[in-house]
């Protein structure tokens, strides 16, 4: 049985069934569409690096091939509305963070593979690099000319069977494998996802404008721009909406199992320490974008619901630590609109100390316009 073969097979006893080969030449398109958004500036931080992994040969030296892997994620409950109700208020997480953390999980996958290999080859010299979700290797680009799944409109790789709920994986290797043919696109006609997108952030089919999206603007550093805050809705970190209309993603939850929610109360997650927090969400990818980033989009998508019961606490907020935290407090008070909110902004601005937090207090108390 030759290598190619083996490999296939023994992914599959792992739990990896989406598996595909291709070569380790530059990535030419790549490279040509990555230097035109640079130009037009719609480079984000997770992909200001890919520049330096559209050539193989750069991250590994004599690299001959890349082995590709899709591991599908848990799918979230889908329910768009907000939810709130005698004190309870609900955001949203993207599906793919619902389990555990799949950096861990896709490299002791393929570190598994790699001792696979070596044991094979015994005394060849195995030469190998592992990427998931770096910003090194290329890989939407890796995992599309591996033939393990076709570009969406909505710019995700899309996988027979799993559609795009999937994480991909690349092992960069010396060994010479055949490789597999690339997919066409099945999308056809269908324009689902440019039409459901909140932001308009899917501006033509295969075009994505990174700073219109949601997903992007609830892991952005620093204060979100005012302007940007309604459109978040009620989610916390990422945004499935494009992928929730898809017809390829109707199916069942396999592969990795959640260890949290797809909802969680705001106001539980606005009153976590570091140490619950971390209980909580330790165990996830979003975890890496620490506990402020993610309280200060829950102050953000409590604002959202617009409900007065909700004033009560935020205002509590007003005192929190964190001044990236309390200083979207403002907004919600003023988005929700109530006489106790803007008597609470009024004490507030007497006591704080960080300009950036005062800054948002005054303009909200200019433009209160809800009474």
């Amino acid at each position: 049985m030759e290598l190619k073969q083996r490999i296939i097979e023994f992914a599959a006893k792992i739990g990896i069934d989406v598996i595909g080969f291709t070569d380790a030449k530059p990535f030419f398109e790549t490279e040509n569409v990555i230097n035109s958004r640079k130009k037009e500036g719609k480079l984000v931080f997770e992909n200001r690096e890919f520049i330096k992994g559209c050539d193989p040969q750069d991250l590994l030296k004599g690299a001959r091939s890349i082995i590709s892997i899709a591991v599908p994620y848990p799918i979230a409950p889908i329910n768009t509305e907000i939810r709130h109700s005698d004190g309870y208020y609900y955001g949203r997480i993207s599906a793919y963070s619902l389990g555990p953390d799949y950096h861990k999980v896709l490299y002791d996958m393929m570190n598994h593979i790699v001792q696979y290999i070596e044991d094979m080859l015994g005394s060849k010299t195995f030469n190998y690099k592992t990427f998931v979700d770096s910003g090194a290797l290329v890989d939407k680009a890796a995992a599309w000319r591996s033939g393990i799944g076709w570009f969406g409109k909505n710019t995700l790789i899309y996988t027979e069977g799993y559609g795009s709920g999937v994480f991909l994986g690349e092992i960069l290797c010396n060994l010479d494998i055949m490789p597999d043919k690339p997919l066409t696109s099945k999308c056809g006609n269908c324009d689902l996802c440019i039409k459901a997108c909140p932001t308009g952030a899917l501006e033509s089919p295969f075009i994505l404008d990174p700073f219109k999206c949601i997903s992007y603007m609830t892991q952005m550093s620093g204060f979100i721009p005012c302007e940007k805050r309604d459109i978040i809705g009620n989610w916390i970190y990422g945004c499935d909406v494009c992928q929730e209309v898809c017809p390829f993603n109707k199916r069942e939850n396999s592969g990795i199992l959640p260890v949290i929610e797809g909802y969680i109360d705001l106001v539980k997650l606005l009153k976590m320490g570091n140490k619950e927090f971390n209980n909580y969400f330790g165990k996830t990818a979003l975890c890496w974008r620490g506990k402020n980033i993610i309280q200060r989009n829950a102050v953000i998508v409590m604002g959202n619901t617009g409900d007065k019961g909700a004033v009560r606490y935020l205002v509590e907020l007003l005192q929190h630590p964190s001044p990236l935290v309390r200083g979207h407090v403002p907004w919600a008070l003023r988005k929700i609109g109530s006489k106790e909110g803007k008597t609470a902004l009024e004490r507030a601005l007497k006591t704080e100390k960080e300009e950036r937090v005062k800054d948002e207090i005054v303009f909200c108390m200019e433009n209160y316009n809800h009474l």
